[in-house]
Protein backbone atom coordinates (compact mmCIF):
# COMPACT_ATOMS: atom_id res chain seq x y z
CA UNK A 1 0.00 0.00 0.00
CA UNK A 2 1.08 3.44 -0.99
CA UNK A 3 0.20 6.70 -0.04
CA UNK A 4 2.07 10.10 -1.34
CA UNK A 5 2.90 12.03 2.13
CA UNK A 6 4.80 8.80 3.42
CA UNK A 7 6.96 8.60 -0.23
CA UNK A 8 9.49 10.56 0.89
CA UNK A 9 10.33 8.78 3.78
CA UNK A 10 13.36 5.91 3.61
CA UNK A 11 11.58 2.12 3.59
CA UNK A 12 12.48 1.32 7.04
CA UNK A 13 10.91 4.49 8.50
CA UNK A 14 7.85 3.56 6.23
CA UNK A 15 8.03 0.03 7.53
CA UNK A 16 7.80 1.56 11.56
CA UNK A 17 5.14 3.38 10.87
CA UNK A 18 2.91 1.34 9.45
CA UNK A 19 3.88 -0.84 12.19
CA UNK A 20 2.81 1.85 14.48
CA UNK A 21 -0.52 2.04 12.78
CA UNK A 22 -1.07 -2.15 13.05
CA UNK A 23 -0.22 -1.63 16.98
CA UNK A 24 -2.81 1.32 16.84
CA UNK A 25 -5.39 -1.01 15.45
CA UNK A 26 -4.36 -4.16 17.94
CA UNK A 27 -4.16 -1.66 20.69
CA UNK A 28 -8.13 -0.64 19.83
CA UNK A 29 -9.09 -4.32 19.37
CA UNK A 30 -7.55 -5.40 22.76
CA UNK A 31 -7.64 -2.40 24.74
CA UNK A 32 -11.30 -3.47 26.33
CA UNK A 33 -13.19 -1.10 28.68
CA UNK A 34 -12.05 2.08 29.96
CA UNK A 35 -9.17 3.75 31.77
CA UNK A 36 -10.86 5.81 34.30
CA UNK A 37 -14.32 6.05 34.89
CA UNK A 38 -15.21 9.34 33.73
CA UNK A 39 -13.98 7.79 30.35
CA UNK A 40 -17.20 5.65 30.29
CA UNK A 41 -19.53 7.40 32.67
CA UNK A 42 -19.63 10.88 31.07
CA UNK A 43 -19.81 9.79 27.71
CA UNK A 44 -20.89 6.26 26.71
CA UNK A 45 -23.57 6.12 29.97
CA UNK A 46 -24.76 9.76 28.74
CA UNK A 47 -25.27 8.74 25.45
CA UNK A 48 -26.99 5.65 26.32
CA UNK A 49 -29.74 6.95 28.25
CA UNK A 50 -30.37 9.33 25.33
CA UNK A 51 -30.55 6.44 23.24
CA UNK A 52 -33.30 5.50 26.05
CA UNK A 53 -31.47 2.65 27.31
CA UNK A 54 -31.02 3.69 31.03
CA UNK A 55 -32.50 5.63 33.09
CA UNK A 56 -31.35 8.67 34.34
CA UNK A 57 -31.33 8.09 38.19
CA UNK A 58 -28.22 5.28 37.07
CA UNK A 59 -26.05 8.57 35.92
CA UNK A 60 -23.53 10.17 37.80
CA UNK A 61 -23.88 13.28 39.92
CA UNK A 62 -22.62 15.46 37.24
CA UNK A 63 -25.60 15.05 35.24
CA UNK A 64 -27.96 16.11 37.60
CA UNK A 65 -25.23 19.49 38.08
CA UNK A 66 -25.37 19.36 34.55
CA UNK A 67 -21.65 20.09 34.09
CA UNK A 68 -20.37 18.04 31.64
CA UNK A 69 -20.13 18.53 27.85
CA UNK A 70 -22.04 16.56 25.53
CA UNK A 71 -20.54 16.60 22.22
CA UNK A 72 -18.70 13.36 22.35
CA UNK A 73 -21.96 11.77 24.19
CA UNK A 74 -23.65 12.71 20.78
CA UNK A 75 -20.93 11.24 18.69
CA UNK A 76 -21.64 7.84 20.37
CA UNK A 77 -25.32 8.48 19.36
CA UNK A 78 -25.16 9.12 16.33
CA UNK A 79 -22.84 6.20 15.24
CA UNK A 80 -24.99 3.57 17.77
CA UNK A 81 -28.62 5.28 15.54
CA UNK A 82 -27.05 4.63 12.85
CA UNK A 83 -25.89 0.77 13.95
CA UNK A 84 -29.37 0.14 14.81
CA UNK A 85 -30.84 1.50 11.40
CA UNK A 86 -28.82 -1.47 9.94
CA UNK A 87 -30.43 -3.99 12.52
CA UNK A 88 -25.86 -4.19 13.73
CA UNK A 89 -25.75 -2.88 17.13
CA UNK A 90 -23.76 -4.27 19.63
CA UNK A 91 -22.44 -2.06 22.88
CA UNK A 92 -18.74 -3.47 22.07
CA UNK A 93 -18.73 -3.34 18.62
CA UNK A 94 -19.54 0.36 19.01
CA UNK A 95 -17.33 0.89 21.57
CA UNK A 96 -14.48 -0.76 19.76
CA UNK A 97 -15.18 1.45 16.45
CA UNK A 98 -14.79 4.17 18.54
CA UNK A 99 -11.55 3.01 19.69
CA UNK A 100 -10.53 2.38 16.67
CA UNK A 101 -11.59 5.65 15.02
CA UNK A 102 -9.38 7.18 17.12
CA UNK A 103 -6.42 5.40 16.70
CA UNK A 104 -6.40 6.11 13.18
CA UNK A 105 -6.96 9.54 13.68
CA UNK A 106 -3.96 9.64 16.91
CA UNK A 107 -1.79 7.85 14.05
CA UNK A 108 -2.38 10.88 11.41
CA UNK A 109 -0.96 13.11 13.68
CA UNK A 110 1.62 11.60 14.37
CA UNK A 111 2.64 11.93 11.05
CA UNK A 112 2.43 15.31 11.74
CA UNK A 113 4.81 14.79 14.83
CA UNK A 114 7.27 13.19 12.71
CA UNK A 115 7.24 16.09 10.34
CA UNK A 116 7.49 19.02 13.03
CA UNK A 117 10.72 17.15 14.17
CA UNK A 118 12.65 17.04 10.93
CA UNK A 119 12.57 20.52 11.02
CA UNK A 120 14.67 20.67 14.00
CA UNK A 121 16.28 17.02 13.71
CA UNK A 122 18.83 17.55 11.03
CA UNK A 123 20.55 13.88 11.66
CA UNK A 124 18.84 11.27 9.05
CA UNK A 125 19.93 8.67 12.63
CA UNK A 126 18.27 11.45 15.55
CA UNK A 127 15.23 11.41 12.85
CA UNK A 128 14.77 7.75 12.42
CA UNK A 129 15.07 7.61 15.88
CA UNK A 130 12.50 10.15 16.53
CA UNK A 131 10.30 8.01 14.40
CA UNK A 132 10.64 5.02 16.49
CA UNK A 133 10.07 6.89 19.68
CA UNK A 134 6.49 8.88 19.05
CA UNK A 135 5.65 5.42 17.03
CA UNK A 136 6.26 2.98 19.82
CA UNK A 137 7.05 4.72 23.17
CA UNK A 138 5.15 2.30 25.36
CA UNK A 139 2.22 4.54 26.94
CA UNK A 140 1.26 6.07 23.62
CA UNK A 141 -0.79 3.75 21.55
CA UNK A 142 -2.30 3.15 24.89
CA UNK A 143 -3.62 6.80 25.51
CA UNK A 144 -3.78 7.41 21.58
CA UNK A 145 -6.88 5.21 21.37
CA UNK A 146 -8.74 6.33 24.06
CA UNK A 147 -12.19 7.91 23.33
CA UNK A 148 -11.91 9.82 26.39
CA UNK A 149 -12.27 13.52 26.77
CA UNK A 150 -8.50 14.17 27.34
CA UNK A 151 -7.77 12.18 24.56
CA UNK A 152 -9.68 13.81 22.09
CA UNK A 153 -9.22 17.17 23.65
CA UNK A 154 -5.61 16.74 22.87
CA UNK A 155 -5.95 15.28 19.66
CA UNK A 156 -7.96 18.53 18.36
CA UNK A 157 -5.59 20.89 20.30
CA UNK A 158 -2.84 19.02 18.29
CA UNK A 159 -4.52 19.74 14.91
CA UNK A 160 -5.24 23.29 15.96
CA UNK A 161 -1.70 24.33 17.29
CA UNK A 162 0.02 22.65 14.26
CA UNK A 163 -1.96 24.83 11.69
CA UNK A 164 -1.55 27.83 13.76
CA UNK A 165 1.72 27.98 14.11
CA UNK A 166 2.22 27.59 10.16
CA UNK A 167 0.07 30.69 9.46
CA UNK A 168 1.45 32.62 11.67
CA UNK A 169 4.80 32.59 10.24
CA UNK A 170 5.97 35.91 8.31
CA UNK A 171 6.64 34.04 5.06
CA UNK A 172 3.43 32.28 4.95
CA UNK A 173 0.60 33.32 2.06
CA UNK A 174 -1.33 30.44 0.66
CA UNK A 175 -4.98 29.71 1.66
CA UNK A 176 -4.36 31.33 5.54
CA UNK A 177 -7.78 32.23 5.83
CA UNK A 178 -9.42 28.49 5.63
CA UNK A 179 -6.05 27.24 7.57
CA UNK A 180 -7.37 29.93 10.26
CA UNK A 181 -10.66 29.10 10.19
CA UNK A 182 -9.79 25.31 10.53
CA UNK A 183 -7.69 26.23 13.53
CA UNK A 184 -10.67 27.73 15.01
CA UNK A 185 -13.05 24.63 14.66
CA UNK A 186 -10.53 21.72 16.06
CA UNK A 187 -9.81 24.13 19.37
CA UNK A 188 -13.23 24.72 19.64
CA UNK A 189 -13.87 20.78 19.44
CA UNK A 190 -10.95 20.12 21.85
CA UNK A 191 -12.34 22.74 24.29
CA UNK A 192 -15.87 20.87 24.17
CA UNK A 193 -14.27 17.77 24.82
CA UNK A 194 -12.26 19.33 28.08
CA UNK A 195 -12.27 22.53 29.38
CA UNK A 196 -8.90 22.58 30.68
CA UNK A 197 -7.46 22.78 27.86
CA UNK A 198 -7.88 26.75 28.39
CA UNK A 199 -4.24 26.43 30.06
CA UNK A 200 -2.98 24.74 26.83
CA UNK A 201 -4.75 28.57 24.88
CA UNK A 202 -3.35 30.69 27.49
CA UNK A 203 0.40 28.59 26.76
CA UNK A 204 -0.05 29.01 22.83
CA UNK A 205 -1.59 32.76 23.47
CA UNK A 206 1.23 34.19 25.29
CA UNK A 207 3.46 32.69 23.38
CA UNK A 208 1.75 34.26 19.81
CA UNK A 209 1.95 37.69 21.87
CA UNK A 210 5.87 37.67 22.52
CA UNK A 211 7.05 36.39 19.27
CA UNK A 212 4.68 36.20 16.69
CA UNK A 213 2.55 39.93 17.41
CA UNK A 214 2.94 41.07 13.62
CA UNK A 215 1.07 37.84 12.03
CA UNK A 216 -1.69 37.86 15.00
CA UNK A 217 -4.73 39.11 12.37
CA UNK A 218 -4.47 36.27 11.00
CA UNK A 219 -6.20 34.51 14.02
CA UNK A 220 -9.12 36.29 13.46
CA UNK A 221 -10.97 34.16 11.45
CA UNK A 222 -10.33 31.44 13.67
CA UNK A 223 -11.66 33.32 16.67
CA UNK A 224 -14.71 33.58 14.26
CA UNK A 225 -14.97 29.92 13.41
CA UNK A 226 -13.90 29.06 17.63
CA UNK A 227 -17.18 31.04 18.40
CA UNK A 228 -19.16 29.65 16.00
CA UNK A 229 -18.55 25.93 17.78
CA UNK A 230 -18.87 27.66 20.90
CA UNK A 231 -22.39 28.19 19.85
CA UNK A 232 -22.80 24.86 18.74
CA UNK A 233 -21.44 23.42 21.73
CA UNK A 234 -24.19 25.10 23.79
CA UNK A 235 -26.70 23.93 21.41
CA UNK A 236 -25.91 20.14 21.82
CA UNK A 237 -26.30 20.96 25.65
CA UNK A 238 -29.23 22.46 25.57
CA UNK A 239 -30.51 19.48 22.86
CA UNK A 240 -28.81 16.84 25.81
CA UNK A 241 -30.04 18.77 29.02
CA UNK A 242 -33.13 19.97 28.06
CA UNK A 243 -32.17 23.31 29.33
CA UNK A 244 -30.41 26.70 28.21
CA UNK A 245 -27.00 25.91 30.42
CA UNK A 246 -23.04 27.11 29.46
CA UNK A 247 -21.32 23.60 31.22
CA UNK A 248 -18.17 25.40 30.89
CA UNK A 249 -19.30 27.71 33.79
CA UNK A 250 -21.26 25.17 35.97
CA UNK A 251 -18.11 22.95 35.21
CA UNK A 252 -15.90 25.86 37.20
CA UNK A 253 -18.43 26.72 39.64
CA UNK A 254 -18.91 23.58 40.81
CA UNK A 255 -15.35 21.96 40.97
CA UNK A 256 -13.28 25.01 41.88
CA UNK A 257 -15.80 27.72 43.34
CA UNK A 258 -17.82 24.83 45.53
CA UNK A 259 -14.34 22.92 45.70
CA UNK A 260 -16.46 19.51 45.03
CA UNK A 261 -13.12 18.42 42.95
CA UNK A 262 -11.44 18.65 45.99
CA UNK A 263 -13.86 15.74 47.81
CA UNK A 264 -11.56 13.58 45.66
CA UNK A 265 -8.54 14.47 47.32
CA UNK A 266 -5.50 16.72 47.20
CA UNK A 267 -2.09 16.39 46.76
CA UNK A 268 0.58 19.19 46.72
CA UNK A 269 1.78 21.08 43.27
CA UNK A 270 4.89 19.00 42.95
CA UNK A 271 2.72 15.58 42.63
CA UNK A 272 2.38 15.21 38.80
CA UNK A 273 6.25 14.88 38.85
CA UNK A 274 5.55 11.93 41.42
CA UNK A 275 2.94 10.30 39.47
CA UNK A 276 4.99 10.76 36.16
CA UNK A 277 8.05 8.78 37.52
CA UNK A 278 6.21 6.23 39.76
CA UNK A 279 3.48 5.54 36.60
CA UNK A 280 5.90 6.25 33.63
CA UNK A 281 7.85 2.96 33.90
CA UNK A 282 10.72 3.35 36.16
CA UNK A 283 13.79 4.32 35.21
CA UNK A 284 12.25 5.13 31.83
CA UNK A 285 10.61 7.79 33.34
CA UNK A 286 13.29 9.28 35.13
CA UNK A 287 15.23 9.76 31.76
CA UNK A 288 11.82 11.12 29.86
CA UNK A 289 11.30 13.57 32.41
CA UNK A 290 15.00 15.15 32.13
CA UNK A 291 14.86 14.61 28.37
CA UNK A 292 11.84 17.11 28.57
CA UNK A 293 14.06 19.60 31.63
CA UNK A 294 16.91 19.67 29.16
CA UNK A 295 14.55 20.61 26.12
CA UNK A 296 12.36 23.24 28.17
CA UNK A 297 16.35 24.78 29.28
CA UNK A 298 17.75 24.98 25.84
CA UNK A 299 14.58 25.92 23.89
CA UNK A 300 12.71 28.05 26.94
CA UNK A 301 11.34 30.41 23.31
CA UNK A 302 9.53 27.12 21.56
CA UNK A 303 6.27 27.05 21.43
CA UNK A 304 5.66 23.46 22.67
CA UNK A 305 7.67 24.22 25.52
CA UNK A 306 4.95 27.13 26.52
CA UNK A 307 2.37 25.06 25.79
CA UNK A 308 3.35 21.83 27.71
CA UNK A 309 4.79 24.41 30.96
CA UNK A 310 1.29 26.54 31.10
CA UNK A 311 -0.66 23.37 30.37
CA UNK A 312 1.21 21.36 33.86
CA UNK A 313 1.65 24.69 35.85
CA UNK A 314 -2.32 25.70 35.56
CA UNK A 315 -3.17 21.90 36.69
CA UNK A 316 -0.43 21.79 39.55
CA UNK A 317 -2.49 25.26 40.80
CA UNK A 318 -5.67 22.67 41.58
CA UNK A 319 -5.75 20.53 44.10
CA UNK A 320 -7.08 17.75 42.39
CA UNK A 321 -4.23 15.53 40.90
CA UNK A 322 -4.70 12.85 38.37
CA UNK A 323 -2.19 11.75 35.92
CA UNK A 324 -4.52 11.44 33.21
CA UNK A 325 -5.44 14.98 32.96
CA UNK A 326 -1.78 15.94 31.63
CA UNK A 327 -2.94 13.03 28.64
CA UNK A 328 -4.36 15.85 25.94
CA UNK A 329 0.18 17.07 26.31
CA UNK A 330 1.07 13.00 24.77
CA UNK A 331 0.99 14.47 20.96
CA UNK A 332 3.69 17.23 21.85
CA UNK A 333 5.52 15.35 24.25
CA UNK A 334 7.89 13.82 21.69
CA UNK A 335 8.32 16.49 20.52
CA UNK A 336 9.50 18.07 23.97
CA UNK A 337 11.75 15.44 25.28
CA UNK A 338 13.94 15.71 21.42
CA UNK A 339 13.98 19.35 21.29
CA UNK A 340 17.70 19.34 23.35
CA UNK A 341 18.78 17.67 20.95
CA UNK A 342 18.89 20.74 18.61
CA UNK A 343 21.36 22.27 21.43
CA UNK A 344 24.97 21.81 20.26
CA UNK A 345 26.23 22.27 24.15
CA UNK A 346 24.00 20.21 25.28
CA UNK A 347 24.93 17.70 22.65
CA UNK A 348 28.80 18.42 23.45
CA UNK A 349 28.48 17.56 27.04
CA UNK A 350 26.20 14.13 26.38
CA UNK A 351 29.20 12.95 23.62
CA UNK A 352 31.46 12.89 26.97
CA UNK A 353 29.39 9.98 28.34
CA UNK A 354 30.96 6.35 27.95
CA UNK A 355 29.98 4.92 25.01
CA UNK A 356 29.77 1.46 26.86
CA UNK A 357 27.54 2.86 29.35
CA UNK A 358 25.43 4.67 26.92
CA UNK A 359 25.29 1.27 25.01
CA UNK A 360 24.35 -0.21 28.26
CA UNK A 361 21.53 1.95 29.55
CA UNK A 362 19.98 2.32 25.76
CA UNK A 363 19.68 -1.38 25.49
CA UNK A 364 17.91 -1.73 28.82
CA UNK A 365 15.66 1.11 28.36
CA UNK A 366 14.56 -0.17 24.86
CA UNK A 367 13.97 -3.49 25.89
CA UNK A 368 12.12 -2.41 29.20
CA UNK A 369 9.97 -0.26 26.79
CA UNK A 370 9.44 -3.00 24.61
CA UNK A 371 7.55 -5.56 27.16
CA UNK A 372 5.55 -2.35 28.49
CA UNK A 373 4.31 -1.67 25.08
CA UNK A 374 3.80 -5.29 24.31
CA UNK A 375 1.74 -5.61 27.83
CA UNK A 376 -0.29 -2.31 27.12
CA UNK A 377 -1.33 -2.82 23.82
CA UNK A 378 -1.78 -6.36 23.68
CA UNK A 379 -2.19 -8.01 27.48
CA UNK A 380 -3.04 -5.76 29.70
CA UNK A 381 -7.20 -4.68 28.81
CA UNK A 382 -8.05 -2.07 31.28
CA UNK A 383 -11.46 -3.25 32.19
CA UNK A 384 -11.02 -6.68 32.90
CA UNK A 385 -14.85 -7.14 34.12
CA UNK A 386 -16.14 -5.93 30.36
CA UNK A 387 -14.99 -9.37 28.94
CA UNK A 388 -17.59 -11.02 31.53
CA UNK A 389 -20.11 -8.55 29.98
CA UNK A 390 -19.15 -9.86 26.40
CA UNK A 391 -19.43 -13.03 27.32
CA UNK A 392 -22.81 -12.61 28.62
CA UNK A 393 -24.15 -10.29 25.80
CA UNK A 394 -22.99 -13.35 23.34
CA UNK A 395 -24.48 -15.94 25.51
CA UNK A 396 -28.30 -14.26 26.00
CA UNK A 397 -28.57 -13.42 22.70
CA UNK A 398 -32.01 -11.47 23.36
CA UNK A 399 -33.36 -14.56 25.53
CA UNK A 400 -34.88 -13.38 28.79
CA UNK A 401 -31.94 -14.42 31.59
CA UNK A 402 -31.38 -13.82 35.00
CA UNK A 403 -28.00 -13.95 36.67
CA UNK A 404 -28.42 -14.33 40.28
CA UNK A 405 -25.32 -13.46 42.75
CA UNK A 406 -24.99 -13.54 46.34
CA UNK A 407 -22.54 -10.72 47.26
CA UNK A 408 -21.73 -7.80 44.41
CA UNK A 409 -23.77 -7.07 41.22
CA UNK A 410 -21.16 -7.63 38.71
CA UNK A 411 -22.47 -4.74 36.38
CA UNK A 412 -21.90 -2.41 39.14
CA UNK A 413 -18.12 -2.45 39.48
CA UNK A 414 -18.27 1.05 41.18
CA UNK A 415 -21.23 3.17 42.94
CA UNK A 416 -23.02 2.89 39.63
CA UNK A 417 -24.47 0.76 37.01
CA UNK A 418 -22.85 -0.06 33.95
CA UNK A 419 -25.96 -0.19 31.69
CA UNK A 420 -24.46 0.20 28.68
CA UNK A 421 -22.81 -3.14 28.47
CA UNK A 422 -26.18 -4.67 29.94
CA UNK A 423 -28.55 -6.74 28.06
CA UNK A 424 -32.20 -5.11 28.11
CA UNK A 425 -33.03 -9.03 28.30
CA UNK A 426 -30.93 -9.16 31.27
CA UNK A 427 -31.93 -9.17 35.36
CA UNK A 428 -29.39 -9.11 38.10
CA UNK A 429 -31.12 -10.41 41.56
CA UNK A 430 -28.91 -10.86 44.40
CA UNK A 431 -30.12 -13.30 46.59
CA UNK A 432 -29.80 -12.61 51.08
CA UNK A 433 -28.73 -16.15 51.74
CA UNK A 434 -27.73 -19.36 50.24
CA UNK A 435 -31.18 -21.16 50.38
CA UNK A 436 -32.71 -18.31 48.48
CA UNK A 437 -30.34 -18.97 46.06
CA UNK A 438 -31.81 -22.61 45.51
CA UNK A 439 -35.43 -21.27 45.17
CA UNK A 440 -34.51 -18.69 42.83
CA UNK A 441 -32.60 -21.16 40.78
CA UNK A 442 -35.76 -23.57 40.96
CA UNK A 443 -38.21 -21.36 40.49
CA UNK A 444 -36.75 -18.94 37.46
CA UNK A 445 -38.50 -19.52 33.93
CA UNK A 446 -35.42 -17.69 32.06
CA UNK A 447 -32.57 -18.79 31.37
CA UNK A 448 -30.36 -18.64 35.01
CA UNK A 449 -26.37 -17.81 35.79
CA UNK A 450 -24.91 -17.50 39.20
CA UNK A 451 -22.40 -15.12 39.16
CA UNK A 452 -19.30 -15.41 42.16
CA UNK A 453 -16.32 -12.97 42.50
CA UNK A 454 -14.28 -16.08 43.99
CA UNK A 455 -11.44 -18.10 42.06
CA UNK A 456 -13.88 -21.20 43.09
CA UNK A 457 -17.32 -21.61 44.82
CA UNK A 458 -17.08 -21.17 48.91
CA UNK A 459 -17.17 -24.73 50.76
CA UNK A 460 -20.47 -22.90 52.12
CA UNK A 461 -22.17 -23.04 48.90
CA UNK A 462 -20.76 -26.49 47.91
CA UNK A 463 -22.34 -27.94 50.90
CA UNK A 464 -25.53 -26.43 51.76
CA UNK A 465 -27.39 -25.59 48.00
CA UNK A 466 -29.24 -28.53 46.42
CA UNK A 467 -27.60 -26.89 43.17
CA UNK A 468 -24.72 -28.29 41.20
CA UNK A 469 -22.93 -25.07 39.69
CA UNK A 470 -20.93 -25.57 36.33
CA UNK A 471 -18.00 -23.33 35.60
CA UNK A 472 -19.09 -21.38 32.20
CA UNK A 473 -16.02 -18.36 32.33
CA UNK A 474 -13.67 -17.32 34.58
CA UNK A 475 -11.28 -14.51 33.49
CA UNK A 476 -8.10 -15.96 35.04
CA UNK A 477 -7.39 -19.26 33.59
CA UNK A 478 -7.63 -22.19 35.73
CA UNK A 479 -3.61 -23.13 36.00
CA UNK A 480 -3.04 -19.75 37.59
CA UNK A 481 -4.13 -21.40 40.89
CA UNK A 482 -1.10 -23.58 40.41
CA UNK A 483 1.03 -20.68 40.65
CA UNK A 484 -0.82 -19.23 43.39
CA UNK A 485 2.95 -18.22 45.69
CA UNK A 486 2.16 -16.12 48.86
CA UNK A 487 -1.65 -15.70 47.64
CA UNK A 488 -1.40 -13.57 45.25
CA UNK A 489 -4.26 -14.94 42.84
CA UNK A 490 -6.65 -14.71 46.74
CA UNK A 491 -5.92 -10.99 45.89
CA UNK A 492 -6.70 -10.39 42.51
CA UNK A 493 -10.18 -9.83 41.16
CA UNK A 494 -12.28 -12.75 39.51
CA UNK A 495 -15.23 -12.60 37.66
CA UNK A 496 -16.94 -16.22 37.40
CA UNK A 497 -20.06 -17.27 35.72
CA UNK A 498 -21.62 -20.11 36.44
CA UNK A 499 -25.13 -22.68 34.79
CA UNK A 500 -27.25 -24.84 37.24
CA UNK A 501 -26.53 -28.52 35.77
CA UNK A 502 -28.52 -30.18 38.31
CA UNK A 503 -30.81 -29.80 41.48
CA UNK A 504 -29.48 -32.29 43.91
Amino acid sequence: MRLKFLEHYEPKERIAIWVSLAIHICCAWFSIGYHYDDEHWQILEFANYKLGLSPATDLPWEFAAQIRPTLQPFMVIFLAKAMMAIKMYNPFTLAFILRLITAIISWFASLLIIKIASGFLKDKTQQYFFILFSSFLWFMPYIHIRFSGETWSGLFFFFGLYHLLAITELNYSKNWVVKSVLVGACFGISFWCRFQIVFAFLGIGFWLLFYRGKTLARIIPAIGSGLLLLGIGILLDHAFYNAWVFTPYKYFESNILNNVAARYGETPWWDYFYMFILHGGIPLSIVLLAAVFLSVLSNPKNPYIWVLIVFVTGHMMVGHKELRFLFPMVYIFPVCCFLFLSNVKIMDRLAAIPERALKISKTVLIAMNVILLIVMSFLKPPSEHVFLYQYVYEKTKGKPTKIITLEKNPYRPATLLLNFYQPPNLQVVTAKSISELDSLVENSTETVYFFDNHFDLSPDIVRQTHTKFEILYRNLPEFIQDLNFNGWVDRQKVYCLYSPVEIR
